[in-house]
């Protein structure tokens, strides 16, 4: 079953073009999405770069350096994200 374009809004008139988006609405999407991409780099990296020597959450490690490559946040990260 097919519709013609006006059928089922009010009154068969056409909805209200959406207002284009301000530059600070824009702007602050912008940063969102950097800080996203961020954030997942972040994540990926410790994800990667996971070992099980790594003082972190679930253990106490050897006693060594953290081997993560984005240091002992990403250990406590990657050790909740495989535990």
């Amino acid at each position: 079953m097919t519709y013609s374009l006006n059928t089922l809004t009010r009154d068969g008139a056409a909805p209200a073009p959406a207002a284009p988006p301000t530059l600070w609405s824009r702007f602050a999407q912008e940063i969102i999405l950097i800080l996203g991409a961020a954030l997942l780099l972040f994540v990926t990296v410790a994800l990667w770069s996971y070992h099980p020597q790594d003082p972190a959450w679930s253990t106490s490690g050897s006693g060594e350096l953290v081997r993560n490559g984005v240091g002992r946040w990403g250990a406590l990260i990657s050790d909740l994200a495989f535990s």
